[in-house]
């Protein structure tokens, strides 16, 4: 097989860790949140009674562990805390009830800011934001 050099590292704005994995070093159970749904829906929005920040849940997963969605995962795609909306990318395939029990994880978008305030992890930040944008390189 031929030998094919690549470069060990690659260098981006963003992180290049995913979040929870081995190289984040965070456990995804320490950061979920239990709740029920408070009202019965259909297609991508749940509610919920969590607490937390407005978009602490953003680019997060949702698993529900009872009612008709119980071992399904879905992406969250936004959180208000005000009214309890859990959006959805997409729609769920069965209807959720009140009373359906689930797990939200909080999310990542991979920037310096959300590393430190958000999971105070920094220290495994993997990402370069001093690079300058293409466009400046010129």
């Amino acid at each position: 097989l031929p030998i094919i050099q690549m470069p060990p590292n690659f260098f981006m704005l963003d992180c290049l860790k995913t979040l929870y994995d081995a190289g984040c070093n965070l456990t995804k159970e320490a950061y979920g949140a239990t709740d029920v749904v408070s009202t019965a829906t259909a297609g991508a929005t749940i509610m919920s009674s969590l607490s937390s920040a407005d978009e602490y849940f953003d680019l997060g997963q949702i698993a529900f562990t009872g009612g008709a969605l119980a071992g399904r995962t879905f992406t969250i795609k936004s959180y208000l805390q005000a009214s309890g909306a859990i959006t959805l990318f997409f729609n769920v395939p069965a209807a959720v009830s009140v009373g359906d029990t689930f797990i939200a994880y909080p999310g990542c978008d991979k920037q310096k800011t959300t590393c430190s305030s958000k999971f105070s992890n920094l220290i495994h930040y993997r990402g370069f934001p001093w690079i300058p944008a293409q466009e400046t390189t010129y």
